[in-house]
């Protein structure tokens, strides 16, 4: 009896979660099964879609694959290889994608999901085709993926809205070095934005995150908030119409 109690209670939770937040859950289990099919696809056909649907800046711009800079939003790295890929960045858009969600509902937070995933995938193209053009380092030929873009994409709106809130934030410096801390969400956003276009310019040999897709995804962020949603949110506040 106990058991039955508890698996209920469990299900009703869960149900919870998917009422409150459903884009945010739909995307969580979307991205998870696509890590899991892609052994599936590989050992039924013998194609990688990671190799077939990661963002490869030369495939934008020398064949005009511009899909591609919207489905590398939803792969992962290797579940075998790197997990924590996955991992991190499915945490990070249960706890700031549900509370996005709330502020926007459900059509606006997807529609600012994807273009700030777009956005990432953008700057990264536009980084790598400046870099080459400049003779610099670049990652040109390089595969791309992971929604980290778009997760600091729609990040950047509650930190822009709600600057004053103070969160508990796990900033990630290359290689291995995590570290907690507790700010306002305005001061973690301006952190993260300098951390991310100091080591993308500087491209470290050992460091393999896509900073410029943060960069961008957190721009797209900043100019969706200004233009529409910060309209958007008032009116929803404050019942006014915004003139």
């Amino acid at each position: 009896m106990y058991i039955r109690e508890n698996k209920h209670h469990n299900l009703r939770k869960l149900h919870k979660f998917f009422d409150e937040s459903p884009v945010t859950i739909s995307l969580i289990i979307f991205m998870i099964s696509i890590s899991f099919l892609r052994y599936i696809v590989y050992f039924l056909v013998r194609i990688d879609i990671n190799a077939v649907f990661s963002l490869v800046p030369s495939r934008v711009i020398e064949e005009g694959a511009f899909w591609i800079l919207l489905t590398n939003i939803f792969l992962h790295d290797d579940l075998v290889r790197n997990p924590f890929h996955l991992i991190a960045n499915m945490i990070a858009l249960f706890y700031i994608g549900r509370y996005v969600e709330r502020m926007l509902g459900k059509k606006q937070y997807l529609s600012a999901f994807i273009l700030t995933g777009l956005g990432g995938s953008i700057c990264i193209v536009l980084s790598n085709w400046l870099f080459m053009y400049l003779n610099y380092s670049t990652n040109y030929d390089s595969h791309y993926l992971g929604a980290s873009g778009a997760i600091l994409g729609i990040f950047s709106i509650p930190a822009l809205y709600r600057p004053k809130i103070r969160i508990i934030f796990f900033l990630f410096i290359p290689p291995y070095l995590i570290i907690p801390i507790l700010a306002p969400l305005k001061l973690m956003l301006i952190i993260q934005f300098t951390l991310d276009l100091l080591l993308g310019i500087l491209n470290l040999p050992f460091d393999y995150i896509a900073h410029f897709g943060h960069v961008g995804g957190m721009i797209t962020g900043f100019i969706l908030y200004k233009l529409h949603l910060r309209k958007k949110l008032y009116e929803y506040t404050y019942g006014y119409v915004w003139t």
